[in-house]
């Protein structure tokens, strides 16, 4: 079964603010989970997935079912994800200062 992983992404953002990322996702991958970590309620970023044939969310905070300033989603097809270069857009929807975070997929 093939693996995709990047590397845990560290990054600071503010309120208006994207940062981008990206993973190529080889043929045959069944299964993507993306994590967005910055852990302070308060603050809001967003998280948008654009596969090389979709464009999925934005998902939120409370997306993935708790409110606890992480977004954790995991894509799955059976038959394979469609494979390609899958980009994902973090953006600081309400954000006070500058927030850190952290970001990967596996």
């Amino acid at each position: 079964m093939p693996e995709v992983m990047s590397p845990m992404s560290a990054g600071t953002i503010t309120q208006g603010e994207t940062d981008w990322y990206s993973v190529y996702v080889s043929p045959g991958t069944s299964s993507l989970t993306m994590d967005l970590n910055w852990g302070y309620i308060p603050d809001s970023l967003t998280l948008t997935v654009l596969a090389p044939d979709a464009t999925l969310g934005p998902y939120y905070d409370s997306s993935d079912g708790t409110m606890n300033g992480r977004i954790t989603l995991q894509v799955t097809q059976a038959g394979g994800l469609t494979s390609g270069t899958w980009k994902f857009k973090v953006y600081g929807e309400q954000v006070l200062g500058t927030q850190s975070y952290n970001f990967v997929t596996y």
